[in-house]
């Protein structure tokens, strides 16, 4: 979204916005249509490239039966603002959270962790202490009442929780369309967030599919 809003406004050269041409960007496992790529999230659970077991029969179950309440929710998330965030607390819950356990890595379904929060699994204290430095804060204009980087930070995605679940493939389509940015589609087979197989489908279905 941030890629084409700047495409959009250097395209229509308006004199009182600076110009920062786009000259590529990289989707790395994105979640670009919910309603499509929710539905294949327990794919991972069935069947993944490491042959790991993420659910048990009762479990997976379970997950199916609330499959078709998060996609009723997501539709209406299209439309609805205030149901986003609801839907995301609810598939996320019902499907993702269920996966694995608490001790799965859900970046690298091949690792463990004992933390909570996946982020804590990665040592982040180079790229804190880079990004909370003097020169870099200041290079990009941060201003000092702005609180410190923070890694996965618990409150900032409050903010862009009704976000979360919208439809924004029409951006990557404006952006392969325009022809001049160079796109790049990636995604990691371990990857339980945003598993390769959903996004395998939406990408399929959307770009690929004429």
């Amino acid at each position: 979204m941030l890629a084409i809003a700047v495409l959009t406004t250097t395209n229509v050269g308006r004199s009182a916005h600076p110009q920062h041409p786009v000259q590529g960007v990289a989707i790395g496992n994105g979640l670009v249509n919910p309603v499509v790529q929710m539905p294949h999230t327990l794919d991972m659970a069935v069947k993944n490239p490491y042959n790991i077991s993420l659910m048990n029969p009762t479990q997976l179950a379970a997950a199916k039966e609330a499959q078709p309440v998060c996609q009723e929710l997501l539709d209406v998330c299209q439309t609805n603002s205030s149901a986003c965030t609801g839907s995301a607390r609810y598939c996320s819950n019902s499907l993702l959270d269920a996966m694995g356990g608490k001790h799965r890595n859900k970046y690298d379904i091949r690792k463990t962790c004992d933390s909570n929060h996946t982020s804590d699994c990665y040592n982040t204290t180079a790229v804190n202490e880079y990004l909370n430095s003097k020169a870099v804060r200041e290079y990009l204009n941060v201003s000092d009442q702005v609180p410190s980087w923070q890694q996965c930070s618990d409150i900032e995605p409050i903010h862009f929780s009704s976000d979360l679940m919208k439809n924004v493939d029409r951006y990557v389509a404006d952006l392969l369309n325009d022809g001049s940015v160079r796109v790049l589609i990636y995604n990691g087979d371990a990857d339980l967030v945003c598993n390769c197989m959903n996004f395998f489908v939406q990408t399929a279905r959307r770009f690929l599919v004429k």
